[in-house]
């Protein structure tokens, strides 16, 4: 069976994600973070109580609602025109608002906390329409989970220095057929395993493995999605139509060749850097040793009591 090198590349980048122990770190993350902070049950420790004070959901709470207390905006300047400075700002706060841009910096934060990175992925949804909009289409944004999101060189921590990036994410295989390009052999886009953490799916749930690959070509950002054993989407460049933008910038014949996409549509944000890497260190992460043994020392105190209350 025919492998694509796209699907070879995200392999590359799983098995770097291996490296750094970074799915298995994420999943027990979560799990104390949720309260599930004992092992299974052994033979060892089946009369021990099971006691939990969650030491790491409210040390991030506290640390998400400290961050999250200083608004952030987007202020345009100009330099001999105020008004229209204020124009971009006020436009720039409504567009935030629409993409409920407070929503996704709340879960942001969150990620990063839990799982040491967070990955905004903005792109230009063609079937959105605002509450006043006259036409359809509109800016949004998805929040990228860190075991699914690679690049062509994790040791650098600048997302706009790769060469690379690819998303993985699940989809059902009749979606993914209808958006093919009409020559691609529809025999070849078929269901597999998700490979991306300890989550569950639905038996039968016919969902197959999509790789969507930003990449750089003569400076510009160009875009293919594939699957396993083959791209259903050949390259295409990033940069709007020109005679479109000519038409509603009002740019003159030739103007708008300078238009062009040159940064990847991705943000990428680490809670506190990892020395050589673009993947982060999350708050819990250093929490959890401390929490076992928190655990524990109540277990063994509780314990204690019972057999010294009831003989």
């Amino acid at each position: 069976m025919e492998i694509t090198q796209l699907w070879k590349d995200y392999q590359d980048g799983r098995s770097y994600q291996n490296s750094l122990s970074l799915q298995k770190t994420i999943e027990e993350n979560v799990r104390f973070y949720q309260g599930e902070q004992w092992a299974p049950v052994t033979e060892a420790t089946a009369h021990l109580p099971r006691p939990v004070i969650n030491m790491e959901k409210m040390i991030a709470r506290s640390k998400k609602a400290a961050i999250l207390s200083t608004p952030v905006r987007l202020v345009y300047t100009a330099e001999n025109d105020s008004m229209a400075g204020q124009e971009f700002t006020d436009f720039a706060y409504f567009i935030q608002k629409e993409m409920r841009q407070d929503e996704l910096d709340n879960k942001a934060i969150k990620d990063g906390l839990l799982k040491g990175s967070y990955f905004y992925h903005y792109y230009w949804d063609k079937n959105a329409k605002g509450t006043l909009a006259k036409s359809k289409g509109g800016l949004r944004c998805d929040l990228i989970e860190p075991l699914n999101i690679f690049f062509s060189n994790p040791n650098l921590q600048d997302e706009q220095k790769q060469q690379w990036i690819i998303i993985a994410s699940r989809e059902e295989v009749s979606k993914v057929k209808e958006k093919a390009d009409e020559r691609v052999d529809l025999s070849l886009i078929t269901a597999d395993e998700y490979e991306g953490g300890d989550y569950s799916e639905q038996e039968n749930a016919d969902l197959c493995t999509v790789l969507t690959r930003y990449f750089k070509k003569d400076g510009e950002i160009w875009c293919e999605r594939g699957t396993k054993r083959v791209i259903f989407n050949e390259a295409f460049s990033m940069t709007p139509d020109l005679r479109v933008a000519r038409k509603n910038l009002g740019l003159s014949e030739g103007e708008e060749g300078k238009m062009k996409a040159t940064l990847f549509p991705i943000v990428a944000g680490s809670y506190e850097e990892r020395e050589h890497s673009i993947y982060g260190i999350s708050e819990v992460e250093g929490l959890i040793p401390n929490q076992k043994a928190m655990n524990l020392t109540m277990a063994m105190q509780i314990l204690s009591t019972q057999r010294l209350a009831w003989g």
